[in-house]
C-alpha cells in the first residue's frame, strides 16, 4: 500500500512539474524582424532572410556545394550572365560536371547513394537552363547535351540501380 502512494506522488511531482514548465512562454524573433532592425536597404541580407524577397536583377553567381561522404567530385564552369547552382553529394564516389555557356541558369543537383554521375555541356548563349536533377539509389548515369526550349524547367528523378540517360537537345 505504501508503494502505491509513493508511486502515486512520484507521478503526481512529475505532471506538476511538466505542466510547470510547458507555461512558460518564450518570445520569437522572426527573420524579418532582423531585418526591419537592421535595415530594409540591406540586399544581401535580406537574400539569406527570404530568398524570394531578394532583388533578382543584380547579375550574381552563386555555387552551392554540400558533400558528405568521401571521393565526391564537383566541377563546374560556368559562363553566364546570372546563375545559381546547387550541388549536393550524399554518399561515395558521386561526380557533378557541368560546363556551360548560356544566358543564366538556375539548377539544383541532388546525388544520394554512391557511385552517381552527371555531366552537362551547353552552348547557348541566348538561352536560359532552369532544371532540378535527382539521382537516389547507386550507379545511376546522366548526360545531358545542350540545351533548346523543350527542355527548359525540366525535373528529372532517376531512382534505382545502374541506370543509364543521354539527352541530346538541338537548337
Amino acid at each position: 500500500m505504501k508503494k502505491k502512494t509513493t508511486l502515486l506522488q512520484f507521478l503526481a511531482i512529475c505532471l506538476v512539474s511538466t505542466l510547470a514548465y510547458a507555461q512558460n512562454t518564450v518570445e520569437e524573433t522572426r527573420p524579418s524582424d532582423l531585418i526591419e532592425t537592421i535595415g530594409p536597404e540591406n540586399e544581401l541580407l535580406r537574400s539569406f532572410v527570404n530568398p524570394l524577397q531578394a532583388n533578382t536583377s543584380l547579375n550574381t553567381n552563386n555555387i552551392f556545394i554540400e558533400q558528405i561522404g568521401s571521393g565526391n567530385l564537383t566541377q563546374v564552369n560556368t559562363n553566364t550572365s546570372t546563375s545559381d547552382i546547387k550541388a549536393m553529394q550524399y554518399g561515395n564516389g558521386n561526380s557533378i560536371r557541368t560546363t556551360v555557356a548560356v544566358l543564366g541558369m538556375m539548377e539544383t543537383i541532388r546525388q544520394q547513394g554512391d557511385n552517381h554521375h552527371f555531366a552537362e555541356f551547353a552552348n547557348t548563349p541566348s538561352l536560359e537552363i532552369q532544371r532540378q536533377i535527382d539521382q537516389i539509389g547507386n550507379g545511376q548515369n546522366l548526360t545531358i547535351h545542350g540545351n533548346n526550349s523543350i527542355s527548359d524547367n525540366m525535373r528529372l528523378t532517376m531512382e534505382g540501380s545502374a541506370k543509364t540517360i543521354v539527352i541530346r537537345n538541338f537548337n
